[in-house]
């Protein structure tokens, strides 16, 4: 008997893969150019920087505001694009505070070097030469302490004025002038305006 012969099976091959169909890009729209009226708007916002010439009729004639460095850094915050308006309000702020620190360093010093010149110019009057300052002080201070009250040395204290040579001689010519023969010492008390009873009896 013969052997049955095997079928043969046609090959078969493998399918394409699908592709999805491809969506076309979207493309987003144009923006619109920018009209002449915006156009004309965003040249009015943007403001010239501040210069010095638009304080020229505040200036004193004579002061060069371009060497004063406050000024300077006034017109730097001013014209800083990255500051809003609270940010240049701070600034601001921070300069005057600085400004009214430099000025009040300043009139200290100078209410001290005034103070040293006035000295100076006492020490070297001829009226308190030779060793006469020292005697002259010690007068005036009695005149002030007898005629004074505390609020007068005080003033004289805080601002100065008994350093300076015309207000010491002043002083010193009165204390002088009551020290005379027949005048009434500094160097003694008052006496007082009523009399005793005893005074009145007997003179």
């Amino acid at each position: 008997m013969s052997e049955l012969a095997t079928p043969v099976v046609p090959a078969v091959e493998p399918a394409a893969p699908v592709t999805p169909p491809t969506e076309p890009p979207t493309t987003e729209p144009a923006a619109p150019a920018p009209s002449l009226m915006s156009q004309k708007l965003a040249e009015e916002v943007v403001a010239p920087p501040l210069t010095i010439d638009a304080f020229k009729e505040l200036i004193p004639a004579g002061v060069d505001a371009s060497a004063d460095p406050n000024f300077v850094k006034f017109l730097e915050v001013m014209n800083d694009p990255k500051l809003d308006a609270t940010a240049r309000g701070v600034e601001l702020y921070k300069l005057q505070s600085d400004v009214m620190k430099g000025l009040s360093e300043k009139e200290a010093a100078d209410f001290a070097k005034t103070n040293e010149e006035w000295q100076a110019a006492t020490e070297a009057d001829p009226l308190f030469a030779n060793g006469k300052l020292a005697p002259a002080l010690a007068q005036v201070s009695k005149l002030v302490d007898k005629y004074g009250t505390a609020e007068l040395r005080s003033a004289l204290d805080l601002t100065g004025a008994g350093n300076h040579p015309e207000v010491v001689k002043f002083f010193y010519k009165i204390a002088k002038d009551l020290n005379e023969p027949g005048a009434d010492s500094i160097n003694t008390r008052p006496a007082s305006a009523e009399k005793t009873q005893a005074q009145r009896l007997y003179g």
